[in-house]
């Protein structure tokens, strides 16, 4: 294991992620979720507390994220709904994924 620090990244455009990320992958800077495929397995945390907005999170495979997934504190209303909502329809699929802020 270990961990990813690509905490300059601002876009995820073109982004080839390795299959694992043993530890943390930390995404601080990345200001959009959109275009972003995760690992099949991040064994730490997902940082992703620079996204402007909850836009993409709905499209991202969670199954192997096995740490909290941190988002921005100054997500909006509108957005924590979002995550809410998306929190739900992963469990639905079997797959307990933890949001934090």
């Amino acid at each position: 294991g270990g961990v990813l620090y690509l905490s300059s990244l601002t876009s995820a455009e073109g982004l080839k992620l390795p299959e694992t990320v043993g530890g943390h992958l930390d995404l601080r800077s990345l200001t959009s979720a959109e275009g972003l495929a995760l690992p099949e397995t991040v064994g730490g945390n997902l940082v992703l507390d620079s996204l402007e907005s909850a836009k993409g999170l709905e499209s991202l495979d969670y199954t192997g994220v096995r740490g909290t997934v941190w988002l921005p504190e100054t997500f909006s209303n509108k957005d924590k709904e979002e995550v809410k909502k998306i929190k739900v329809e992963q469990e639905k699929k079997g797959i307990n994924v933890n949001f934090r802020y």
